[in-house]
């Protein structure tokens, strides 16, 4: 068996670009970089647009299992998470927000037991990753000539000796690797990848009939998600972003010619945090039904009664995104049969643990205090809540309710001891009164478990401190390491992405400085027919279908290095850092 590469990279996400791109700089390391999807869509360059390219051919759209403890309001109370499928990955297709959450979120995982990844040891990584300039891909140095599903992992005696991938539907390609193979497939396809191979929970693969390779019980548990519940509110000023506005031909001109105008911001505004709860402005005044409502899962019916104005083009507002920035609950991914492709079976069994709902009540009341302050008002803003028939009932907004609600938490305790119930409640819906209706807490609550949706942030499964540890390698066996969302073994405080590119900043250092790895040099070998690789013709594998196979070979020569080229990214400069690639050439397919 003789190997093609000293490392091969799984997965061309947001992780996997960075680890491939550095990793290549060292002329002697021979870098494998292996992607399921193609070059992403037009789409994914404009800052206002990404989010089309969901639930397209360039999103896995992973869909959950039913929720026992929410999305009542979704269609089989089933939510989709997007999941990035191309040359980016989730990265490409999400809201362009930066930033790097908070250093307790790191000591967090220190106690978890993940060592050496605390904010202070990050810090240099985020210095490096995003003070740089930007750059677009150069064709010359960066192609894709087709698409590489992977399949599994063979190990010899536990240590990692090559990666299948399928082609033409029958034809399995054994990639032959030199030192170590790099998951960077995200937290649902890594643990996927990893169990089919023989790595998980024993009892799992002993029903589906897997060789067991290594037991670990904790692959595909621990699986944290953020969830943001809608809330529109109306404008009377024309300062939005709306459908009628984007179509218009100026609009278009700005941005082509100009990289200006609506195109060229994203679609989140701004966030706000308070503890561990946070609102963020969606920037977009026009609910689409025919968009939205699909992206989302929601219930025809559900849908209309969140967005009032979903049949209006030219509506002014927008939504606001109620979240909890460190939710308690925790799912798990985990197969259904051996077949790779069949979607694993992905329960985040949201808001299961009730302190998730109580945080985003929180930011759902913060709404009230936002929308009533100066700014606001003089833009004519008034919040329509979500009105779904499941919560009804604990709507106070008629007058001939007869539910007496609690004290609001926020009276002062003097004021609550010296007043009758019925004062109290004449106070609480003057704090709580927006365009005559007023709403409580367990009306809120009601809301949140009915049309709260995914915040795309899926991560944790493959936890560092359980599955792997503090140098991101792979217990029980050698020759694996994993550098994706799948390793945070909390959630960071909103918005992972550009934290997963400075942790695959450190990941690309662990690995260059790794003795086994640095100081050999790479060994030649060819094939029979003198190709540079090995073939498995006619080898039947159940699934992961496939028409093409993309592979791309990271390299960079003594006296050719490129540093600014990026491959398969955004104009926004902390989109284009994740995928810098200095040499891509693209290896011929096997015949």
């Amino acid at each position: 068996m003789d190997p093609i590469c000293t490392l091969a990279v799984v997965g061309a996400g947001t992780a996997g670009c960075v680890l491939a791109a550095r990793l290549s700089e060292d002329p002697n390391t021979k870098v494998l970089l292996i992607e399921a999807g193609d070059r992403m869509s037009y789409f994914t360059k404009i800052p206002l647009t990404p989010t089309v390219a969901q639930q397209g051919p360039y999103d896995w759209s992973v869909r959950t299992t039913p929720q026992k403890y929410s999305s009542f309001g979704l269609w089989n109370q089933s939510q989709i998470i997007p999941r990035g499928k191309g040359l980016g990955g989730s990265g490409q297709i999400n809201f362009m927000m930066h930033g790097v959450g908070l250093p307790k979120d790191y000591e967090r995982w220190e106690s978890l037991g993940f060592k050496g990844w605390s904010f202070k040891d990050l810090r240099p990584y985020f210095v490096k990753a995003f003070g740089t300039a930007s750059a677009e891909c150069d064709p010359e140095m960066c192609s894709a000539d087709g698409r590489c599903p992977y399949s599994s992992i063979r190990f010899e005696n536990k240590k990692a000796a090559s990666i299948y991938i399928l082609k033409n539907h029958r034809e399995l390609d054994n990639i032959f690797v030199n030192k170590e193979i790099v998951l960077a497939a995200g937290s649902v396809k890594t643990p996927q990848i990893l169990m089919l191979s023989g790595v998980g929970p024993e009892k799992l693969l002993k029903k589906l009939k897997i060789k067991v390779i290594a037991r670990n019980e904790q692959v595909g548990k621990n699986l944290h998600d953020h969830m943001n519940t809608p809330v529109y509110v109306s404008i009377e000023r024309p300062i939005s972003i709306t459908l009628s506005k984007i179509f218009k031909f100026n609009t278009l001109w700005d941005y082509v010619w100009n990289r200006k105008g609506l195109l060229s911001f994203p679609p989140m505004a701004g966030v706000e945090y308070f503890g561990n709860s946070a609102l963020m402005l969606f920037a977009m005044g026009s609910a689409s039904e025919r968009l939205m409502r699909d992206l989302s899962n929601y219930k025809h019916e559900v849908f209309r009664k969140t967005f009032p104005f979903h049949h209006s083009s030219s509506k002014e507002g927008f939504i606001f995104l109620a979240t909890c920035t460190q939710p308690r609950s925790r799912g798990t991914v985990s197969l259904s049969d051996i077949s790779t492709n069949t979607p694993p079976l992905v329960n985040p069994n949201y808001l299961q643990n009730g302190r998730d709902v109580k945080c985003i009540v929180k930011a759902l009341k913060r709404i009230i205090k936002i929308v009533s302050s100066k700014p606001f008002r003089d833009i004519g803003a008034k919040i329509h809540w979500p009105r779904p028939e499941r919560c009804q009932s604990f709507w106070n907004g008629s007058r001939t309710s007869k539910k007496i609600p609690k004290p609001a938490k926020t009276l002062n305790k003097d004021l609550v001891k010296r007043t009758t119930v019925a004062e109290n409640d004449k106070k609480d819906r003057v704090k709580m009164n927006t365009g005559n209706n007023f709403v409580s807490d367990d009306y809120l609550e009601c809301v949140v478990r009915e049309v709260a949706v995914t915040g795309h942030h899926a991560g944790g499964t493959c936890a560092g401190g359980t599955v792997v540890d503090h140098k991101l390698r792979l217990k029980s066996v050698t020759g694996v390491r994993i550098m994706d969302a799948s390793v945070m073994p909390s959630p960071t405080s909103l918005y992972p992405n550009s934290v997963l590119v400075s942790m695959a900043e450190k990941a690309a250092e662990i690995i260059k400085h790794d003795p086994a790895i640095h100081h050999d040099t790479l060994q030649k070998t060819t094939d029979r027919r003198g190709g540079g690789r090995k073939c498995v013709k006619h080898v039947r594998q159940n699934g992961l279908q496939a028409d093409q196979v993309y592979i791309a070979q990271a390299q960079v020569s003594e006296n050719k290095t490129k540093d600014a080229n990026r491959c398969g990214i955004n104009s926004a400069f902390y989109r284009k850092k994740f995928a810098e690639v200095n040499t891509i050439k693209t290896t011929q397919q096997c015949h």
